[in-house]
């Protein structure tokens, strides 16, 4: 990471998608000249780090430099490191399989997927909010890798394998849950000190960074008889409760403990209760964690159908039973089959979850603000997409 940290402070770190809100190409697009050059020179520029990148994941119990002991104060700059990264190994494998390289684009998604599994035993909430974010980049990475290219079967049912584990291992909640129970001790002293260590607390959250602290001490305040840290216990013991319960179950129960914090200047808002929303609001990254380990370990298996059916993909994921699964990976959030929806020409897919925890979900999956969506359009042979010259 300090390699990449170094190629950046040369200011070099421009004109790349996924850095600076430089989107990446939709799948089936064309990846532009300038994009293709940039990416190719970052690729060139850091093979020192890539070959460090590799070796890191061989550490499979190795930790970040973090000191624990200092609480709320504890320093994180490793998590910067990190997400830039995946930055890295995303970017290298998207350009690999444009240059129709399905090895070393394959190798690259899978050390991404290794270094967002680093953070699993780290029990800091924000620690597993970024591994949540990798995950989504290298779901939108697999995306353009597999509309590019197919992977071979060996290097397809490594992938699988990653994910299937680190599927069980969201399954079992162990990540979230070590956090969550990490996080209490730390957000305890706020919860039972003084009113500006509380004000500190807030104006650290975008929501109230615009607010000023004399307002915010106006505004907070205790319901008779229930202090923040009671609040945040009871909140605190459903949350743990409810990884006894399998999803979609788990997830509404952080979704109602996740309650709207009033913005109004002129309403009162009560700390404990702003602690457990915060709280409960990072825990349903789980879910979504759980849903992007899914599609993936989906669009692999569709991946090799496609590969055994001169390219097309199946009209609908029933037919992936019994060869590619004993039974197709359900969406957590409905507990049922994700959308699926296959092109005219049967050379394209989109999977859909809706994302989203609601009782009576009024939205279809593909319009929700918060859905996931994961969508591969095959190169027809013979297209190149890339723009420069492979290295």
């Amino acid at each position: 990471m300090e390699e990449l940290a170094r190629d950046v402070k040369m200011g070099t770190w421009t004109n790349l998608p996924l850095v600076d809100s430089v989107p990446l190409p939709l799948p089936g697009e064309t990846l532009s000249p300038q994009h293709d050059a940039a990416i190719s020179a970052l690729i060139a520029r850091n093979q020192r780090a890539w070959l460090l990148f590799v070796r890191g994941s061989e550490l499979g119990n190795s930790r970040y430099p973090i000191d624990l002991t200092q609480g709320a104060e504890c320093q994180l700059p490793h998590l910067t490191g990190l997400i830039r990264g995946a930055n890295f190994l995303v970017l290298r494998a998207i350009w690999n399989a444009y240059h129709g390289k399905p090895g070393p684009a394959s190798e690259s998604i899978y050390q991404a997927s290794k270094m967002a599994a680093s953070l699993s035993n780290e029990p800091i909430l924000l620690s597993q909010g970024v591994r949540a974010r990798m995950f989504g980049m290298v779901k939108d990475g697999l995306a353009l890798v597999l509309s590019e290219t197919t992977l071979q079967t060996a290097m397809s049912d490594r992938l699988r394998l990653l994910f299937r584990s680190l599927e069980e291992q969201e399954v079992a909640g162990s990540a979230f849950k070590r956090a969550t129970v990490g996080q209490s001790l730390i957000e305890s002293g706020f919860l039972a000190g003084e009113i500006d260590a509380k004000v500190a607390v807030l104006k650290r959250d975008d929501r109230f960074e615009n607010e000023g602290s004399e307002s915010l001490r106006r505004r907070l305040f205790v319901r008779p008889g229930e202090s923040d840290a009671a609040l945040f216990e009871r909140g605190l013991n459903k949350m743990l409760e409810a990884w006894e319960l399998p999803y979609p179950a788990r997830g509404r129960v952080f979704a109602a403990l996740r309650t709207v914090v009033p913005m109004q200047t002129n309403s009162p808002l009560v700390f404990g209760d702003y602690v457990v929303s915060s709280t409960a609001g990072i825990l349903l990254r789980e879910a979504r964690c759980l849903a992007s380990l899914r599609m993936l370990e989906l669009a692999l298996a569709l991946d090799q159908f496609a590969a055994g059916a001169d390219g097309t993909f199946p009209s609908s994921l029933d037919q992936m039973v019994p060869k590619h699964f004993a039974a197709t990976p359900v969406d957590p959030f409905s507990a049922s089959n994700f959308v699926y929806q296959c092109g005219p020409d049967q050379r394209s897919y989109t999977l859909r979850s809706s994302g989203a925890f609601d009782s009576v979900v009024t939205l279809p999956a593909d319009s929700r603000p918060d859905g996931i969506a994961f969508s591969v359009v095959k190169r027809r042979p013979g297209i190149k997409r890339g723009g420069a010259e492979a290295q």
